[in-house]
């Protein structure tokens, strides 16, 4: 069993007015653990490139809680500004194994229908099979 360190959101604010994550860059980050969880949303909240973050955690890297940032965290694979496809790729390229979870926040979904929630899913899966996909 490896037990991974996850990457935290930036927050600041009235009720959290001190950075508590002093960590939380990626140079801190990418050594602090053998093992680490790599949250692209989180990534986002501190206008940082998920896609630097696993290149500098390299093999370190053992999970990965994909999603979107746009503002709000946790947004489907292609609803906001980070680079998934180019994080997908370069996954697809290394020698150790990893898992991709994909999270997202109930909102991104449509939770309250149904049938949005299932093409919602339906099509972040074929995302992530896309572009997860060997090359070459």
């Amino acid at each position: 069993m490896k037990i991974c360190v996850e990457n935290m959101p930036k927050r600041g604010g009235l009720f959290h007015p001190k950075n508590l994550y002093y960590w939380n860059n990626i140079k801190e980050w990418s050594t602090i653990h053998d093992y680490l969880t790599l949250d692209t949303t989180h990534w986002g909240t501190w206008n940082l490139d998920p896609l630097d973050a696993f290149k500098a955690g390299d093999s370190r890297v053992r999970h990965i809680h994909l999603s979107n940032f746009n503002g709000r965290e946790h947004q489907l694979p292609e609803n906001g500004t980070l680079n998934l496809s180019g994080l997908l790729r370069a996954v697809a390229q290394i020698d150790h194994k990893l898992s991709v979870t994909l999270e997202l926040c109930p909102d991104a979904l449509d939770y309250q229908n149904e049938r949005n929630v299932k093409e919602n899913l339906s099509q972040a899966v074929q995302f992530i099979r896309k572009n997860l996909a060997p090359t070459g």
